[in-house]
């Protein structure tokens, strides 16, 4: 019979098992009956006869057990009784499965933790229709760090050129914030304005309403608006004929034509609407091709590939080289291409790395753990080889000693897999309360099958080898010898101690690695933070300023100049200022080409491109920025129609004038063609030099970027975007409160003007560090957990092995051996097993740190100092871990131990 149809035919026995069970009973009491009465009737007494007729039909037990596996009950049986006698052990050695038990539930936890964040970062697919066909479409500098939007006409360029066919379409995103005014409640709404294709090329169908439609992102017909779910569900309170309504946005009336489903958002679940976005005839000008950016999602295709998009988009970056000659410097210097590659792989790519360094991570702290179980079960196993010896004799086969000892262990996997899925989905929603910024996705993260098949999987690999380890400890041993001497010789062997002292030794290097892997990672975290940043950060706070439409220029600046003042009157506010980019706060903007009056251009030599910036009040003193030559802004500079006066930093002023004095030399960006400057151009005085600084990330290298020259807003009739303040350092100020008073100022100056998120400069720095911190932090908990684990494992094969050496230690201290002698015995012991796992560390570091050379800063992969910390670290800890069994053998009486033997 064919196994399955065993299974089955087993399956269907076990619902009639106790009436099968009671027929092949009352059929053997029947033919006992039968025989014996045919016995005495042949002339035997009765208890001759029943003597007999047991004796000719054999041993009953024998009989129904050959029964039992004719129906396929046997091994359900076996099963079932080895379960009951693994529960019977764990009650009897309480202490012992705790131990086991709490071990594999730490170490399963933090390996269904961090394989929960990998699956649900890497192998979950977006909520997109055919989401594999979704590309994301960006320009990179490949001479740089920088991977950003593309510009809007890099995306009309290659919207409009023939033989451009492999989109099927292109959805444009760029993000802003308004306030939203309907039913006499003002909500502050973070809003995305796209183009009439974005939501077919996402592919997601509203759930009530339509989506936009041609023409809708056309000047004139932009009053249209699509609300998210959340957005309906709480301010419109879920109204089913919301559809159709109007609403009143930054003082212009809108029509509600949709409302999208639950879980839809594109880059940022905070979106509260959508409207569409107008693309102007400046956006799509030379001048303003590195200026305007628009995040760009395409689907391709069916039958396109990522490769022969991007040889079509390899086609458009040439023409538009040719197209802007004055732009090539740039080009070429910052290594600038347009590229498109897998949406998925690009919402992934920063946390990629870092997920799989806390896999592997994990990985060795599972190790660890698992080592640590080892040594306890190579300890017990001792007091069961006996057991198994006397199963073995009294006729027990090898395989049904295996299968009692797998399904025991089978059994302290299951439990521990509990309780890792239970601490695993613990640390997930640990995670999700910290909301770190590198994983995407994180407010939808969940423990699904595949994380709960991996934990368990993990567990049962667990549970086989603490099974299975009493057999392998077992094999080829002399039975009669284990029968006679219970097992005791064998515990004390040599290969036993090596064996035990080789797994902490292995411990002691694996964790040796981690906290190495740690060390780089905190020695790389310590060099960016030693950058220059080239402005103060202590107590400075920013934010970005959703301003008024205003009709006149004038009155922007006059808003502006009120805001200000209203800000100045503030107690806890020392000074403050407007700027259009405020560093790691946002708006850093692409370079603009000027022309420096004096200087000849060509092709080959054309315009300088400089990032610019438009400034409002004290800014560089609010900064903290120093002035290194000339003078910073004066209020008469802010004043409406100002002359035009600039400050430029140090590295836009050695690349665009070699070395000459910059102050009084005179630029324009208002250009005829690539390289002639209009005669009637607006003229820039030049009136002093600043320090550079960092505007978006430590880690980014200064002498790479183009530059930054400020320009004063009052000469060019154009409000800045961003405040920025600096506030008090006494030791009670509160955010929260300081954040009310701002409010409340801006509403004072302006009552329409939104309210808006004011932050810390610092927090802001500290986000574009999540990734490095992020996998620090994580580095750091594992390494402590495995630090733990070493320590626990050299202590327990310690105390076990001076336990085994108790009455050598007796004799020795009644011989006249000093207490130093009998220390050294078991502490050099542990100190040994300290210097052996150290060497393999090191010697694996060497070459495993390789791994994480790409996330280290102006860090080697063998800093002295960090291995150095590490050896020192992991010395202490295990000397730790030695000195009390140390001192407990100290402490044997030799008269007890030799009175005991």
């Amino acid at each position: 019979m064919r196994w399955w149809l065993q299974f089955v035919y087993a399956v269907k026995s076990l619902g009639r098992r106790g009436d099968r069970q009671r027929e092949l009973r009352a059929e053997m009491e029947f033919h006992l009956e039968e025989r014996t009465e045919e016995l005495i009737a042949s002339g035997r007494t009765e208890t001759e006869a029943r003597r007999e007729a047991q004796r000719e039909l054999g041993a009953r037990d024998r009989f129904e057990e050959e029964c039992r596996e004719a129906w396929g009950w046997r091994r359900w049986h076996e099963l079932v009784e080895n379960v009951k006698l693994a529960v019977r052990q764990m009650r009897k050695e309480w202490a012992y499965a705790a131990i086991i038990l709490v071990t594999l539930g730490l170490c399963l936890g933090v390996n269904t933790a961090v394989f929960s964040m990998l699956s649900n970062v890497m192998f979950r697919p977006y909520p997109y229709p055919e989401a594999e066909r979704l590309v994301r479409l960006g320009e990179i500098r490949t001479k740089q760090s920088g991977d950003g939007s593309l510009s809007v006409i890099s995306v009309r360029k290659a919207m409009e050129r023939e033989g451009i066919d492999a989109f099927e379409s292109v959805g444009l995103y760029r993000g802003g914030g308004d306030n939203l005014f309907f039913d006499g409640q003002a909500f502050r709404a973070l809003t995305g304005r796209v183009n009439a294709t974005f939501f077919s090329t996402l592919g997601v169908p509203p759930a009530l309403g339509r989506v936009f439609e041609p023409g809708e992102d056309q000047e004139g017909r932009t009053d249209v608006v699509i609300l998210s779910h959340w957005l309906w569900a709480s301010a419109f309170r879920g109204d089913p004929d919301v559809v159709g309504r109007n609403v009143e946005i930054e003082g212009m009336t809108f029509e509600v034509i949709g409302v999208m489903p639950e879980g839809f958002y594109f880059l940022s679940p905070e979106v509260s609407l959508w409207r569409p976005h107008v693309i102007s005839a400046f956006e799509t000008s030379l001048q303003a091709w590195n200026n305007n950016r628009l995040a760009a999602v395409a689907r391709l295709k069916p039958g396109y590939t990522v490769e022969q998009a991007q040889a079509q988009l390899d086609v458009v970056d040439a023409a538009l080289y040719e197209e802007r000659p004055g732009r090539r410097n740039y080009i070429d210097r910052v290594g600038l291409r347009m590229v498109v590659r897998d949406y998925h792989e690009y919402r992934t790519r920063n946390a990629k790395a870092v997920l799989y360094l806390l896999q592997a991570s994990v990985a060795l702290v599972f190790i660890i753990g698992c080592v640590n179980v080892l040594n306890i079960v190579f300890v017990r196993t001792t007091a069961r080889l006996r057991e198994i010896a006397l199963r073995l004799s009294l006729g027990a086969s090898i395989a049904r000693i295996a299968r009692m000892l797998a399904t025991e262990g089978l059994v302290y996997g299951l439990i521990g897999g509990v309780l890792g899925l239970g601490a695993g989905i613990g640390g997930v929603e640990l995670i999700k309360h910290y909301e770190l910024y590198l994983f995407p996705r994180i407010d939808s993260w969940s423990v699904d099958a595949m994380v709960v098949a991996y934990n368990f999987g993990l567990a049962a690999l667990a549970g086989l080898v603490i099974g299975l380890i009493p057999l392998v400890v077992f094999w080829q041993r002399d039975l009669m010898r284990l029968i006679r001497e219970g097992g005791q010789s064998m515990s004390a062997d040599r290969r036993g101690s090596r064996t035990r002292r080789g797994l902490a030794i292995g411990q002691v290097a694996l964790t040796g690695i981690l906290l190495i892997g740690t060390g780089l990672l905190i020695r790389s975290l310590h060099e960016i933070l030693q950058n220059e940043i080239g402005f103060r950060t202590d107590n400075l706070v920013g934010a970005a300023l959703e301003l008024p439409n205003a009709s006149e220029p004038r009155e922007q600046l006059d808003y502006g100049a009120r805001l200000l003042e209203r800000f100045n009157q503030l107690p806890d506010v020392s000074s403050a200022a407007l700027s259009s980019t405020v560093p790691f706060v946002g708006e850093f903007g692409g370079p603009r080409d000027f022309h420096v009056e004096g200087q000849h251009y060509t092709e080959e030599s054309p315009h300088p491109s400089i990032r610019f910036s438009l400034t409002q009040g004290p800014f560089f003193e609010t900064m903290g920025i120093p002035l290194l030559a000339g003078r910073a802004f004066t209020p008469e500079d802010m004043l409406f129609e100002a002359p035009p006066v600039a400050v430029i930093d140090r590295q836009a002023a050695e690349r665009v004038f070699a070395g000459e004095n910059p102050i009084g030399r005179r630029l324009t960006h208002q250009l005829d063609g690539p390289y002639a400057a209009r005669t009637d151009a607006t003229w820039i005085t030049i009136i002093g030099v600043v320090g550079t600084v960092r505007e978006s990330r430590l880690d980014d290298a200064l002498e790479s970027g183009d530059g930054r020259i400020y320009l004063n807003a009052g000469a060019f009739q154009v409000q800045a975007q961003h405040f920025v303040m600096r506030v008090s350092a006494r030791r009670d100020f509160n955010m929260e409160a300081f954040r009310a008073e701002v409010r409340q100022a801006m509403s004072e100056v302006r009552a329409t003007v939104p309210s808006t998120e004011l932050e810390l400069v610092t927090q802001e720095i500290d986000e574009t560090l999540a990734d490095r911190t992020s996998l620090m932090r994580f580095l750091m908990a594992f390494g402590g957990l495995a630090l733990v684990l070493s320590a626990i494992g050299v202590y327990g094969v310690l105390s076990y092995s001076a336990a085994l050496r108790r009455k050598e230690l007796g004799i020795r201290t009644a011989l006249g051996a000093s207490r130093g002698t009998i220390l050294n015995l078991v502490f050099g012991q542990g100190i040994r097993i300290a210097a052996w796992g150290l060497m393999l560390a090191l010697g694996g570091a060497v070459f495993l740190m390789k791994l994480i050379e790409d996330r280290l800063y102006q860090t080697s992969t063998f800093e002295l100092a960090v291995y150095g910390g590490v050896a020192v670290v992991l010395l202490a800890v295990t000397a730790v871990a030695s000195l009390i069994p140390a001192i407990r053998a100290v402490r044997v009486d030799p008269i007890i131990c030799l009175r005991c033997d």
